[in-house]
């Protein structure tokens, strides 16, 4: 837990100072501090690549890192901010924005050097990654989002939920819910067919030698269920509530795709690309709340039939 609260920390730094704009300079100068840190991080891996071990390709995982930490520092340029917010819903001025663009170029990238430079699964059974980890990081989400859109700093608790697009879901609403996840499966299956057309493949819903299963050592019924709805409140509360409404459908699809890094090959990242654009449509005809609810269905699905051995 001690390993997220800095970057709650410096979120809720960034939306104080969005209200009290004579103080802005400070979530600059910790948000530099934080982008330098990444960058040294990745110089230390390249220098000491030869004495780390756990990662296949500690120079790799370094270069990641540190171009990681270079992009994030073009973000600190309006001109850069400029051009983006030409493409999606951010104000080249505001320091809130542009924290929330690093902070979603640190995650993919460094997600995506961890995953290109080691094994994820290997390296999670070396950590000791288990259910409670995972139900962590959820809850790391739900407080990101909460603290991203200006809970305790800008906003009360009602105002930030209806920022995140969470209102009371409707019986029509439940209704809807239930068709977009028969339509997330019709897609993920319409996909895996293709895959084992082409030898990609053994099954169509990419069940066997799932990698989250397997980091997992397997899943209980009772565990599934658990592990969907931590999915499905966290992940929708961050993608779908707090960062759709500014990055838009695609490149927030793209980000969600991108972290999920135990699935790096193509066929798994374009399903869950594609399942992620059709929950950001759901977000936008009937709120996050009922996102959630298809999201746990989803994986509560897919969990349960890993479970009972189906």
């Amino acid at each position: 837990m001690l390993a997220f609260v800095p970057g709650l920390l410096l979120l809720a730094l960034a939306n104080y100072t969005e209200k009290r704009k004579e103080l802005g300079i400070l979530t600059q100068v910790f948000l530099a501090l934080c982008v330098m840190l990444v960058i040294l991080e990745g110089a230390m891996s390249v220098a000491m690549a030869d004495s780390l071990t756990g990662i296949k390709s500690p120079k790799a995982y370094g270069y990641g890192i540190m171009i990681t930490g270079v992009l994030s520092l073009l973000l600190f340029l309006e001109p850069v901010r400029g051009v983006l917010a030409r493409i999606i819903s951010i104000d080249r001025k505001n320091w809130l924005h542009a924290t929330a663009l690093i902070f979603a170029v640190l995650l993919v990238g460094m997600s995506l050097s961890t995953a290109l430079a080691t094994d994820i699964v290997e390296l999670s059974k070396a950590t000791g990654i288990d259910s409670a980890s995972v139900i962590l990081q959820d809850v790391f989400f739900v407080f990101a989002a909460l603290l991203g859109v200006g809970w305790l700093t800008r906003k009360r608790l009602r105002e930030a939920l209806v920022r995140l697009g969470l209102v009371r879901p409707k019986l029509r609403d439940i209704g809807l819910s239930l068709a977009f996840l028969l339509m997330l499966l019709l897609v993920v299956i319409a996909i895996g067919e293709i895959a084992i057309l082409f030898g990609l493949a053994s099954d169509s819903l990419g069940l066997e030698d799932d990698p989250t299963i397997e980091m997992l050592g397997g899943v209980t019924l009772l565990a599934g269920i658990v592990l969907a709805v931590g999915a499905g409140v966290g992940e929708e509360l961050v993608f779908r509530g707090a960062m759709q409404p500014r990055f838009g459908i695609i490149l927030t699809s793209l980000i969600f795709a991108s972290i999920h890094t135990q699935y790096l090959n193509l066929i798994s990242m374009l399903s869950l690309f594609f399942v992620s654009l059709c929950l950001g449509y759901e977000r936008k005809l009937a709120g996050t709340a009922v996102c959630i609810i298809t999201h746990a269905c989803y994986n509560g699905l897919l969990f349960t039939i890993v479970a009972l051995g189906v």
